[in-house]
């Protein structure tokens, strides 16, 4: 991986677990990655092309009862009246107001350690 300036250097494992190239479909998982937390979405619709896709932001609701660890658990639900986000095909990968997507699975997670 390239760590060069004006790179992506955000969340190695979240970088590493996939999804970085895979093929999105209407109601499929996404997860938008921001430095260490991470953010679940569910894709709402696909370009012709399938080089763009939007995607709307699910509510995660926190079922453990952990507090403020790394052992965290959700329950996903899809919100219908959400804003779509524009997600773009780059040569590192899907791209959403400049961090990283992956497509395929939801993931929520907050780093409490910032």
């Amino acid at each position: 991986m390239d760590n060069g300036l004006g790179t992506i250097t955000s969340n190695v494992c979240e970088f590493l677990s996939g999804g970085a190239f895979a093929d999105p479909t209407v109601g499929s998982g996404a997860t938008l990655v921001m430095w260490s937390d991470t953010h679940a979405y569910t894709v709402s619709r696909v370009s012709a092309s399938g080089k763009s896709f939007w995607m709307k932001r699910d509510n995660a609701e926190r079922v453990d009862h952990n507090g403020m660890s790394d052992s965290q658990d959700y329950r996903y639900t899809p919100q219908p009246d959400a804003p779509e986000e524009h997600v773009r095909m780059t040569k590192r990968g899907w791209m959403c107001r400049g961090q990283l997507v992956r497509v395929g699975y939801r993931r929520e997670y907050y780093d409490y350690t910032f």
